[in-house]
Formats: C-alpha cells, structure tokens, sequence
C-alpha cells in the first residue's frame, strides 16, 4: 500500500465522523484536483471498498470507470451483485452519469432488487432499452402492497410509457 493510498483511506474513513456527509464529497474532490501517482489505486477503494455515502463513492467509481473502463465495468458488475443495497445504488449511479447506453444491461438485475427505489432507478436507465421488461417490473410494483408511493409512482411510470392502469 503507498503512502497516499493510506492518507486518503485515513481521511475517507474519518470525514463522515468529522460532522457533515460533504466532508467525504471534500475528500473526493481534493483527490481529483489534485492527482497522486497512484491515483487509480486510490479511486478503487474509494468505489468498490470504502463503507461510506454513495456519492461519493459514485464519484471515485465514474472517475476510475472513465480511466479504466475494463476493469471498472467489471467492478460496477460485482456491485450489482452485491448483498449490499449501497453498493447496488453506487453502481447504478455510475452508470447514470457514465452514459454509454451500450453498458446499461449491466443494470437489469436491478429490475428485481428488494428496494423499490433501486428498481425505480434502474426502470429510469433502462426504460427505452427494455421497454417490456422495465413494463413487467412496473405492473408488478404497481401491486405493491407495503407503500403506497411504490404503487402510485409505477403507475405513473406506466402512464407514461402508454399503458392504462
């Protein structure tokens, strides 16, 4: 591990103790402005290892997606996949902002994620790609019996894409 490597897993592990959620968006923003050597290193942990808010961790991972999209589309792969619902979340936000359409199927198992709001993201970026399927996931949560917000929005996401409800 470098030097730099370890300062910035010191300073991302302590930002969120030190009072505001921006303090990790800060700690990002100083490593992007001003690049070490290893750099790459430093956004991958940050992306796929730091326990901390999504944004931040969304920001590393575009970054190092952008610089090493081989290896990074593999990563987002392994967040989709992963037990954990903000790692789910960091990945799909990646491929929001990363906006190459021909990536976007890495976000269909989000279709059927336990979280409504990870499977109301995932029928946004996925809509005009897998009308049918994003249809499917939308008549099923629009059954959805726990919240009403979850009924009410995939009803209105129906509306839109022409189904009556």
């Amino acid at each position: 591990m470098t030097d730099s490597l370890a300062e910035y897993q010191r300073r991302m592990q302590t930002a969120p103790h030190e009072g505001l959620p921006g303090n990790e968006w800060d700690v990002v923003n100083d490593l992007l402005a001003h690049p070490p050597d290893d750099l790459d290193a430093i956004l991958k942990w940050i992306f796929t290892e730091h326990v901390g808010y999504v944004e931040p961790r969304a920001r590393a991972g575009l970054r190092f997606v952008e610089r090493n999209p081989t290896e990074g589309l593999v990563v987002i792969e392994q967040l989709i996949s992963s037990s954990n619902s903000d790692d789910r979340d960091t990945a799909i936000a990646i491929l929001e902002r990363y906006g190459q359409s021909s990536v976007f199927h890495l976000a269909r198992p989000l279709l059927q994620d336990p979280y409504p709001y990870l499977r109301f993201d995932a029928v946004e970026l996925l809509r005009d790609i897998y009308p049918e399927e994003v249809k499917a996931t939308l008549r099923e949560m629009a059954e959805y019996k726990a919240e009403n917000w979850v009924r009410e929005l995939a009803q209105n996401k129906l509306r839109e894409m022409g189904e009556n409800t």
